[in-house]
């Protein structure tokens, strides 16, 4: 039982825990009505908390940099003006009275004009060839079908082109595109008639894309990444496998290994780059893991612990997170530094991330941290002698962001077909426009059957 003043001091530890335990409840409870409340704002999502937005005085001044050119667009030549309009002023606008000292300015406007679609009529000829033993047809290169009658109409190669880029680099649903093609073009077109369109453009992009697939395989490094989908209102992934120079996007049921395995190859022999998902780990390639994400990690507890005593839980998660960002630091400067000089830094990261492993933390949030960073130290490290490994994944996440804008306007797909067909498209637009190519003269290129595969090879 114990005697009274073992009792009272008893009963004093409860009531500081009980304390302690209702300040912590009572701040849970803020955090979930801020939550509640900023879920029903539209804009709250993609909306940074006050806390975590930078002061006035930091933010970015409008105009360039210090030492950055002057942007502005010049003035034409006299041969790409096609009018000239002379504006006279014969008197004072305002009271009519005669002018003195007339100078001559000169302004020029660059626009588009409205757009009136041009009608095509192609007389082709037919006729039976005995030798084959089958009907023969005449065709030109701007002769999307040799259908006749009700079918005889179809939308020329530049009009698919062009809902092409609205859909991959504008990420416009059918729906916005029939109406800009109606208020815009004067051209009726079906939703339906988009994607039949959008078919015939996965037809003449389907050699590149296989081609896409083939060099992410065979290449040095790889960024893998992958977001939430929906398709026919049932949740699939949307996968995306980034290399220097290329982008293949995959929408797949699975989140499984599987998929990254199909992505890269069985036998893939570059470096992986990806986050901490167990996925990845079945893989047999050499890996490298985002140090973005362990930093995200340590700012999240840390902000969690705002409300609470800083303590040594605190303290571990500060030396931790400067360990890391010392780490991506001495990596940005190595191009700059002796080899000596760069190997002795390493070696002082290195002996700093020992002492704090060592440690076995009583909090449990930093004990998973602590397991999660011995599980993949090698991974997360590996930049600093591997000249296929960078220290962070941003590549990938840059990369699957026009996609989360497209899920965000239209909410996925409708079909597996679907599917297959924004993966292509979006995947050969991201790689022409990453390799600096005219994505709309490639895109008529292959349309016209003028080129076969559009990427650059390697």
């Amino acid at each position: 039982m114990g005697t009274l003043d073992e009792i009272l001091s008893r009963l004093k530890a409860l009531e500081t825990e009980n304390a302690k335990l209702r300040e912590r409840v009572a701040d849970l409870e803020a955090q979930l009505e801020k939550a509640q409340r900023e879920g029903k704002q539209q804009a709250a999502p993609f909306r940074k908390p006050r806390d975590q937005r930078k002061p006035p005085e930091e933010h970015k001044r409008p105009g360039r940099k210090p030492g950055h050119k002057a942007s502005f667009k010049p003035p034409p030549s006299d041969d790409e003006i096609q009018r000239t309009v002379d504006v006279r002023l014969d008197a004072c606008p305002c009271c009519n009275g005669e002018l003195e000292q007339r100078e001559r300015h000169e302004h020029f406007v660059i626009d588009i004009p409205r757009v009136k679609p041009t009608w095509t009529k192609f007389n082709s000829e037919s006729g039976y060839c005995p030798n084959c033993k089958e009907r023969k047809c005449s065709r030109d290169a701007e002769m999307p079908s040799l259908a006749t009658g009700a079918a005889s109409v179809s939308f020329g190669h530049n009009l698919v082109t062009l809902a092409t880029v609205l859909r991959t680099q504008a990420g416009m649903t059918f729906r916005r595109m029939k109406r800009l093609f109606k208020e815009w073009f004067q051209i009726e077109i079906s939703q339906a008639g988009l994607q039949k369109a959008l078919g015939r453009m996965e037809s003449a992009l389907y050699p590149t894309h296989k081609e896409i697939a083939k060099q992410v395989k065979q290449s040095a490094s790889v960024h893998v990444d992958e977001t939430g989908w929906w398709v026919a209102a049932e949740s699939h992934w949307a996968w995306v496998a980034a290399t220097a120079n290329c982008t293949l996007y995959v929408i797949a049921r699975s989140r499984g290994h599987e998929v990254a395995e199909a992505m890269i190859g069985k036998e893939y022999q570059g470096c992986l780059h990806s986050d901490f998902l167990n996925t990845y780990s079945p893989l047999a390639c050499k890996k490298a893991k985002c140090l973005s994400h362990l930093l995200a990690h340590i700012d999240k507890l840390q902000r969690r612990r705002e409300t609470v005593e800083r303590d040594a839980r605190a303290l571990f998660l500060d030396k931790l997170k400067a360990t890391l960002q010392d780490a991506i630091g001495l990596w940005h400067a190595k191009s700059k530094m002796a080899n000596e000089a760069y190997e002795s830094q390493v070696a002082w990261i290195n002996g700093r991330m020992d002492a704090l492993l060592k440690r076995r933390p009583r909090d449990p949030d930093n004990l998973r941290l602590c397991k999660r960073i011995r599980k993949h130290r090698e991974a997360i490290f590996r930049f600093f002698h591997d000249p296929d490994a960078v220290p962070t994944n941003n590549l990938a996440e840059r990369e699957l962001r026009p996609l989360v804008i497209n899920r965000k306007l239209s909410g996925g797909n409708r079909s597996e077909r679907g599917a297959r067909r924004t993966a292509l498209l979006y995947s050969v637009y991201a790689t022409l426009r990453r390799q600096g190519q005219d994505v709309i003269s490639a895109i008529l290129d292959a349309m016209y059957g003028r080129r076969r595969v559009l990427i650059n090879s390697g």
